[in-house]
């Protein structure tokens, strides 16, 4: 079978010799597959790709953007197993420091392109020799994102297939659909060469074959019963932990899950899942297993941050947490927060934090004292978006 085209080949094209490109950053990271090309200036590019392509600029639309606007690009592009070229000159005459430190971070390979090539000249030899390659390869065998299920998954993401000839299609694949739930997922943060052993996981876990699943683009997507989607992130991780390290790799997987429905509204929702695993590497979120249920509420309030009423929010409410924290290094802002996220149940908020409840005790008082009573009903409201937006702020600086 013929192997994808990959960013060493794309280097070794004519056109983008002629550019004397320099990879400043990601050399061991040349044999990654390149599945398409792009060009363009807005710094919200990063955020559209859908992975594993090359993307071009000369940097216009990152002007002013400051570090966390640098960073946060570099991020977006790491979570879509994507490479920067930036032709020098225009904008920067060398590549920001803190984008290179960002995409060491994130595993992006950065070329520094030295001599002006034309975009269009440079995509239009890319494309040919992506499709090339692709028609090469689908003459000697089909790849495995060309199976029945991968292609019935495609169909149903994108709503091509429903009805008669959707119960067709799932009985020739083993699966029985009706009265079960399931969940849409979406598996990142592994190398290429673990993808087929990943997607092959997915079965074990729920110990049944009625799982719909492909892989490619630097993820694994899959639709698969689940009554209790959390439950399915937790016992996922565990599985997927475990076989990383039988096979000497990294435990860096993050899987986001979709709501749980019939199977006809979960493949849809893939995409609700692909958002959740951006955002949360765009804003910093640690969390290896995402709902996107739960993501999608931080996404709305990401979309306030540095709006006048929104910060006029947060100074009313927290203000004075957030300047006493600074002043004498306490850890009041985090201990509200985690206060009311558990219900305002104090041995959970307790044990979270890692402190007595008498500690506990002594810290909400020192908050009630800087805020007025903060465990009035309509307060409450209030203070978690204050507090989210604080630390969706936090998170991008």
């Amino acid at each position: 079978m013929s192997t994808p085209l990959t960013l060493i080949d794309l280097l070794e094209l004519d056109s983008f010799r002629r550019t004397q490109p320099e990879v400043v950053c990601g050399e061991h990271l040349l044999d990654r597959p390149v599945r398409w090309v792009h060009t363009s200036e807005l710094a919200e590019a990063a955020t559209l790709l859908r992975g594993e392509e090359l993307l071009l600029t000369s940097g216009l639309g990152l002007s002013g953007r400051g570090a966390p606007g640098l960073r946060m690009y570099i991020a977006a592009l790491g979570e879509r197993r994507a490479a920067l070229a930036m032709e020098l000159g225009w904008t920067f005459t060398q590549i920001p420091t803190e984008m290179l430190h960002a995409a060491r971070e994130h595993d992006v390979p950065v070329i520094a392109i030295h001599n002006v090539v034309p975009f269009v000249e440079l995509a239009e030899t890319a494309q040919e020799a992506i499709l090339t390659r692709r028609l090469r390869a689908s003459a000697v065998g089909a790849a495995s994102t060309n199976s029945a299920k991968a292609r019935l998954l495609n169909d149903l993401e994108t709503s091509q297939v429903s009805g008669p000839a959707l119960t067709r299609r799932l009985a020739a694949v083993g699966i029985t659909a009706v009265g079960q739930s399931f969940c849409g997922v979406v598996i990142r943060g592994f190398r290429l060469a673990m993808a087929a052993a990943v997607e092959e996981s997915l079965s074990r876990v729920v110990e049944t074959h009625s799982v719909l699943s492909a892989s490619g683009s630097g993820e694994v997507v899959a639709v698969m019963p689940a009554d209790a989607p959390h439950n399915l992130g937790s016992r996922l991780l565990a599985t997927l932990d475990e076989l990383m390290r039988s096979q000497g790799e990294a435990a860096t997987c993050r899987i986001a899950l979709g709501r749980a429905g019939p199977m006809l509204e979960a493949a849809p929702r893939l995409a609700e899942a692909r958002n959740a695993l951006s955002l949360a590497a765009s804003l910093g979120i640690e969390d290896r297993v995402l709902m996107s249920p739960l993501i999608s509420g931080r996404m709305a309030l990401n979309r306030l941050a540095g709006d006048v009423l929104a910060e006029r929010l947060v100074h009313t409410e927290i203000g004075k947490l957030i300047e006493h924290d600074a002043r004498h290094g306490t850890h009041l802002v985090r201990t509200l927060h985690t206060y009311l996220i558990h219900s305002s149940q104090k041995q959970a908020a307790a044990e979270a934090l890692s402190c007595s409840r008498q500690a506990l005790y002594k810290r909400l008082a020192t908050i009630s004292r800087l805020t007025g009573p903060f465990e009035l009903p309509h307060r409450h409201a209030d203070l978690i978006i204050a507090l989210e937006l604080h630390l969706l702020q936090r998170r991008s600086d």
